[in-house]
């Protein structure tokens, strides 16, 4: 059986034109942006020495207009990479990511109940399970012209942009039913 590399999408050529790009389809109406946002681990990793900061990409804060769409899964980070990069990695990175308090510029310090890999169209297979199951997502432009931002969780579409129309959202973003010990 052939295993098929999952690589970041897109045509970027280093990360900090993806984070341009990204950033040019957030719509403003729906998010409030946060660039380079340091936070702190609550549970770090035992093979680290707990030196250094994390720092993600980008967390996006959702309006009160997207709240009143149905957005209820709070804020929210998205991790960006140059296209062609191995998603092995960068899952591992969003892993740790999904346990850290960001300290954000107005002085609160909150968590993301999702991050998100920019730019990357849903995965399959196990690569998409251990995704879920951290709470880890992906995001990639859509529309004719990519000009929209479109964010997937478990084969969901949990947000998708429409332009001058309404947004797309889910209503639930399941991660699994197990519960407890097994």
């Amino acid at each position: 059986m052939s295993r098929q590399q999952v690589l970041t999408c897109g045509e970027y050529a280093n990360e900090p034109d993806s984070v341009a790009s990204l950033l040019a389809i957030v719509n403003p109406a729906h998010w409030l942006v946060m660039q380079e946002v340091h936070g702190w681990m609550l549970q770090p990793r035992l093979d680290t020495n707990g030196s250094g900061r994390p720092q993600i990409d980008v967390l996006i804060q959702p309006t009160r207009a997207l709240i009143e769409h149905g957005w209820r899964w709070g804020i929210v980070g998205i991790e960006c990479k140059k296209s062609a990069t191995k998603v092995g990695r960068v899952v591992s990175q969003a892993m740790d990511y999904t346990r850290c308090v960001w300290d954000t510029p107005n002085g609160f310090a909150v968590m993301s109940r999702f991050v998100f890999i920019w730019p990357c169209e849903p995965p399959k297979n196990d690569l998409e399970s251990v995704m879920v199951q951290h709470r880890i997502g992906v995001a990639h432009p859509r529309g004719r012209d990519a000009e929209r931002l479109s964010l997937w969780f478990n084969g969901t579409i949990a947000y998708a942009d429409n332009g001058d129309a309404n947004p797309r959202v889910a209503i639930d973003l399941r991660g699994g039913s197990k519960q407890g010990s097994r």
